[in-house]
């Protein structure tokens, strides 16, 4: 099932006796969770109903003990289950009860994994509990989907925001969506619904600078304006903590991987080009016009370069270099490209 499907049935009190929420993006785990915890039973019920566990300082045995009481005095018996990317032998388990579940339990595991990592057990445990419930993926999402991300969550609260202060805060932000939503929630206290957030407010609540931002360097050296450019660098080189070069680098290789898909597209129209390059179609004209500054053989240039200095932001190959140093050699590298 999907978080949609999820959470509509979750809203409309349409429960299941196991639920499994995993992956590498906490957010949806940490919401569908919540939701569970905070609404399925009454505040009188939860004293002795709810039962909360952690799994680096709880066992298997006991958490399948409390699942097999009977609710007091209310609907269900509601066992929740944090951090169960702790737990290893306990989930084997917790999938023996996963074939057998009292129907009068709620049983939710949250088990969230670092990006890449896998945990051993999970297979099993995710195949016992969808005999009977229901499990959700909750994966990261990628950079290009965020600016889409971020307005579609603000409109939600009833809000819309223009592409450039949006693109400001994906750029800065990245796709943390924790993070996200909580510089989100500084703006939306500020504001009345109905109101557009705009790269102003975006620098006065999230404290992104609307002139020295990623956004705006990538501007600049699409541009070939060296002075910008280097502007923007002295900013970031004076901010390091704020505008760390490893993030600008990411920013930055981004940028010039979609310009050099730009140049193999075939149909270079707006629609066309923002679908294929997995941009707003605002930005296609300023991908046209980085184009005639930056040929195809002279992005892969610039890639190759980035991935160069990436590696030595991360300390390969190199002795005790700067970081702030590194990021304005390589801008300087760039434009003489």
């Amino acid at each position: 099932m999907t978080f949609e499907q999820i959470y509509t049935d979750l809203k409309n009190n349409i429960y299941k006796p196991l639920y499994l929420f995993y992956g590498d993006e906490p957010y949806y785990i940490d919401l569908l969770t919540n939701y569970i915890t905070d609404h399925v039973l009454k505040e009188e019920e939860k004293d002795f109903n709810l039962s909360v566990f952690y799994g680096l300082s709880t066992n298997g045995s006991t958490i399948v003990d409390t699942a097999r009481r009977y609710p007091t005095m209310a609907p269900y018996n509601l066992v929740i289950v944090r951090e169960a990317q702790q737990m290893r032998a306990e989930l084997d388990q917790l999938s023996k009860y996963a074939l057998h579940p009292s129907p009068t339990t709620i049983l939710t595991v949250a088990l969230k994994l670092q990006s890449g990592n896998k945990h051993e057990l999970l297979k099993d445990f995710k195949k016992a509990v969808e005999k009977f419930g229901v499990s959700f993926e909750s994966k990261k999402v990628y950079d290009d989907k965020i600016p889409e991300w971020i307005k579609k969550y603000l409109s939600a609260k009833g809000y819309t925001i223009t592409e450039h202060a949006c693109q400001m805060m994906a750029d800065d932000l990245g796709n943390d969506l924790n993070l996200i939503v909580n510089e989100c929630s500084k703006i939306i206290i500020n504001l009345p619904k109905g109101s557009q957030i705009t790269p102003e407010i975006v620098e006065q609540y999230v404290g992104i600078s609307k002139d020295f931002n990623p956004f705006e360097l990538c501007r600049a050296i699409s541009k070939r304006n060296k002075l910008r450019a280097a502007e923007i660098a002295f900013y970031f080189a004076s901010n390091p903590k704020e505008n760390h070069p490893i993030k600008i680098n990411a920013v930055l290789f981004n940028y010039f991987q979609k310009l050099w898909i730009y140049h193999q597209l075939n149909d270079k129209r707006g629609q066309t080009a923002a679908i294929a390059l997995g941009v707003n179609p605002f930005f296609v004209k300023e991908y046209a016009e980085a184009a005639r500054n930056f040929n195809i053989n002279q992005c892969s240039q610039v890639l190759k370069l980035i991935s160069e200095y990436d590696l030595k932001l991360k300390g390969v190959d190199i002795d005790q270099a700067e970081p702030v140093e590194l990021m304005k050699e390589m801008i300087y590298k760039i434009l003489a490209i």
